[in-house]
């Protein structure tokens, strides 16, 4: 599914989805296929999920947006994070 299929099928919505096929350029993600996982009226529900997701699969590449976004930007960070360590 590309983002907007998404749109239409999910408007007015916040929806949590994983990347299936995707590139970098230029200091940005371009996701070319995306498989919806949840939609959801309220953000923090989305949170809530996206959490869940990555804690069963923590090398998915997961995302959550409202689809009110014409574009996904996706911008990447140079720096490494350490997840669950505080």
């Amino acid at each position: 599914m590309n983002w907007n299929e998404v749109r239409a099928t999910f408007p007015n919505n916040w929806v949590l989805f994983e990347v299936v096929e995707a590139y970098s350029k230029a200091g940005k993600r371009h996701i070319e296929d995306l498989a919806v996982v949840d939609s959801f009226a309220e953000w923090l529900e989305a949170v809530k999920k996206y959490k869940e997701a990555r804690s069963i699969n923590p090398y998915g590449e997961f995302y959550f947006f409202h689809t009110d976004r014409e574009e996904l930007e996706i911008l990447e960070s140079d720096y490494l994070s350490l997840r669950g360590v505080y």
